[in-house]
């Protein structure tokens, strides 16, 4: 099983899948080996590369023809999960009915977005759109989230928007399908309608839905580290399985004329029936599947599997989860997950027969659930709620002991009829503990050290297993020690006189980060959308307290255009800034930038360029600061949306001075920028473009590439590539790897 387990997982980190042919020989090879007394220690091997492949060959399969991409195609759908509604925009999942076009293997789930909605689409209700739709593709950085990686999860095989929906477009109700989801979208209806923030946390603690948690119940969810007690996991699943046991096992004892056997068996099979409807009433998503999984095989194997150790146990969850979904080893759930459980399970069954007070078990399984989760929680967030523990000494036996069965129980009584004032009970309960946590928020402290490495995590989970060890062994002290790579990590900061550029994959938008040995300087923010989402939240944030960056010494918002200013309210909520600069000033606030201005970072030379200085009738794309960073002979140039008439200003006033090694096209590499004057002026050898993936303007133009090309430039886009970085300093222009191991995976296009 271990050798069945590792190659299975070993194909999540592969760059690319080899050929269906080779999954045939390789199964075919499996099979041999089976037979042959020799060949039976490696064929569990060639058995998980066939299961691991064969499962990504085949999500891959229905992903969507790139030939189809952007055409408009009439698909008829049925619509499936929870819906989302804000102000005149829908977004929801649809399951395919009928494809347009002639494919063996065609998309079988939809993301789709609907601008000015004639209604909300709702669960279980069959449609018929004319759809533009696109492969998965999400931002590609190296310290924010994977959304391909989850759409593949998800079995989303393409996303896209309604482009046209006729008055007749609705086809009626499914007859089947989107019944169970229908019904939870109305209870969640009935849940927010009880009280727009007790409600949502009720409906994430029995349903999973956290679409009506407002932004400042995240923040404190997040800032105490409680927001796994609002999602449907493991723990709440373990426990609704653990519960439903010990009671059938108490009415088993009311029959004491069967069989021990048969009434472990009965409690066993019961108390997961119970869970896997509690999962389902979460919408029995792959994260509740999981979890599902996990309890069901520790369960079953704590109550037939006693000649087993716990480490096996979890090796068989571990197992069956990735079977389920091999890909599960690249989610942080999964190591949270495992590392929680593992050291509970290591933690008191090193105790032997101890006898301890409740309180004092409570202390030492908080304790040794936060030396187990936390190095994977700074891996995975790059940061820690160090306050976390005690407020979840707390919070957890109160939502878990008391408010989950409570809520189960007025869920209950709703549906054997009795109302709503059950719940509407439970709901004021919630908005004390609410309350409690935005107290309690007031005072946590988010510890951001920045350098987290895996192999810095391995030390910390194995200094935890030391720690949490019996105390009759010896040098159990060292477990601190091995902490200390992960407590101080070493700083990574660029060598005097040089600059880091960090180019941000944001979508048609742009950030950039300059960072010189003791500065930290960002050039634009990313876009902002219509739901009130900013890129620079899962792409510029994460990085930052990756790299342990605290406080920006300056920002520089080029001008007021959403996909360049949007992210500035989510950097400045999250991060201290010490100067804001913006070509409109007056809209983004803070000082104007403007021709002339400069200053010197650890050897570094900022030079404002453009606009000029009696500027201040210029807006919009024409206001865009334009910025030169140079060390010594080599020099960057950062540019936001200028067109051919600033580029020709710039020419006229700086000639030969804009020439630089490396330039950030103008405009995305719109049409309208890069004229070979300018592009002639600069002489880059190295040109980036900021562009989002198949972004509807057609940025960048193929002519504005040829242009580039032909003056030997080697041109990037973020939207291929994703991040980039480069190194600048007086001896030349380095490009750099920031991403840790494979830059590319089997799932990215």
């Amino acid at each position: 099983m271990i050798r069945f387990c590792l190659a299975l997982a070993s194909v999540a980190f592969w760059p690319a899948l080899p050929a269906p042919s080779v999954t045939v020989v390789l199964l075919f090879m499996a099979l041999l080996l089976r037979l042959h007394p020799y060949g039976r220690p490696l064929w569990p091997l060639l058995l998980g590369l066939v299961w691991g492949i064969g499962w990504g060959q085949w999500q891959l399969a229905h992903r969507l023809p790139v030939e189809l991409e952007g055409q408009t195609l009439s698909v008829a759908v049925t619509v499936v999960g929870l819906p989302l509604s804000r102000d005149d925009y829908c977004r929801f999942d649809a399951h395919v009915d009928h494809w347009p076009q002639p494919a063996a293997s065609a998309p079988r789930l939809l993301r789709l977005s609907w601008y000015q909605c004639q209604r909300l689409p709702l669960p279980g209700e069959r449609w018929q759109f004319d759809l533009r739709l696109k492969r998965p593709h999400g931002y590609r950085n190296p310290a924010g989230p994977d959304r391909d990686l989850s759409l593949l999860s998800a079995g989303i095989d393409a996303t896209g928007y309604v482009y046209r929906a006729d008055v007749d477009a609705y086809r009626g109700q499914a007859r089947l399908q989107g019944r169970w989801d229908r019904w939870r979208w109305q209870l969640a209806d009935q849940l927010l309608s009880l009280d727009s923030e007790r409600g949502a946390l009720l409906a994430a603690l029995l349903l999973g839905d956290r679409r009506g948690l407002s932004q400042a119940q995240w923040q404190r969810l997040r800032d105490t580290g409680t927001l796994h007690l609002f999602v449907v996991s493991g723990m709440h699943i373990g426990l609704v399985a653990l519960l439903v046991y010990g009671a059938m096992v108490r009415i088993g004892r009311l029959q004491p004329r069967l069989r021990l056997h048969y009434r472990q068996q009965t409690a066993l099979v019961s108390a997961l029936l119970v869970a896997g409807l509690y999962a389902a009433l979460s919408g029995w998503g792959l994260p509740a599947q999981r979890a599902w999984v996990m309890v069901a095989v520790l369960l079953y194997g704590w109550v037939s599997w006693r000649s087993r150790s716990n480490a096996q146990r979890l090796w068989m969850a571990a197992t069956a989860v990735l079977l389920l979904d091999p890909l599960a080893l690249r989610s942080a759930g999964f190591w949270l997950s495992f590392a929680a459980a593992g050291c509970l399970l290591y933690a008191f069954g090193g105790r032997g027969g101890a006898k301890t007070s409740p309180l004092q078990s409570m202390l030492w399984a908080q304790w040794a659930a936060f030396l187990g989760i936390g190095p994977w929680l700074l891996l995975a967030f790059h940061q820690l709620s160090l306050w976390s523990p005690l407020i979840n000494l707390i919070a957890i036996p109160l939502v878990t002991l008391l408010l989950l069965p409570l809520a189960l129980l007025a869920l209950l009584a709703y549906l054997l009829g009795m109302g709503v004032e059950p719940l509407s009970w439970v709901g004021v309960a919630m908005g004390w503990f609410d309350m409690a946590l935005a107290q309690a928020g007031a005072l946590a402290y988010l510890w951001t050290p920045g350098g987290v490495s895996l192999p810095g995590v391995l030390l910390a989970s194995l200094g935890s297993l030391l720690m949490l060890a019996p105390r009759a062994l010896p040098g159990r002290w060292l477990g601190v020690v091995l902490w200390m790579p992960l407590l101080w990590p070493a700083a990574d900061t660029p060598a005097p006189a040089s600059a880091r550029l960090t180019v941000f994959d944001v979508g048609q938008g742009s950030a950039v980060l300059v960072e010189t040995a003791g500065h930290r300087l960002l050039f634009d923010s990313g876009p902002r959308f219509r739901s009130g989402f900013a890129a620079a939240e899962v792409t510029v944030l994460p990085y930052l307290r990756r790299q342990g960056i605290e406080h920006l010494d300056r920002v520089m918002i080029t001008h007021d255009d959403s996909d360049h200013s949007g992210g500035l309210a989510a950097v400045r909520k999250a991060f201290g800034v010490g100067e804001l600069f913006s070509g409109e000033a007056p809209l983004t606030g803070g000082l104007p930038c403007r021709a002339g201005q400069y200053w010197r970072w650890d050897g570094v030379l900022f030079e404002v360029l453009y606009p000029p200085a009696s500027s201040s009738r210029l807006s919009g794309n024409h206001a865009s600061c334009v910025l030169r960073i140079s060390s010594g002979m080599r020099a960057a140039l950062l540019t936001g949306d200028i067109e051919r008439i600033d580029e020709a200003a710039l020419v006229a006033t700086h000639g030969q001075m804009l020439k630089s090694d490396w330039l950030l096209v103008p405009h995305h590499g719109s049409r309208s920028s890069s004229t070979p004057a300018f592009v002639d002026a600069v002489s880059a050898s190295t040109a980036v473009f900021s562009s989002g993936y198949r972004n509807r303007f057609g940025h960048p133009h193929k002519t504005v590439q040829a242009r580039l090309r032909d003056r030997g430039a080697t041109l990037f886009n973020t939207a291929e590539k994703g991040m980039l970085q480069w190194r600048l300093s007086a001896d030349g222009l380095v490009r750099l790897d920031p991403w840790p191991g494979l830059q590319f995976h089997y799932w990215w296009d």
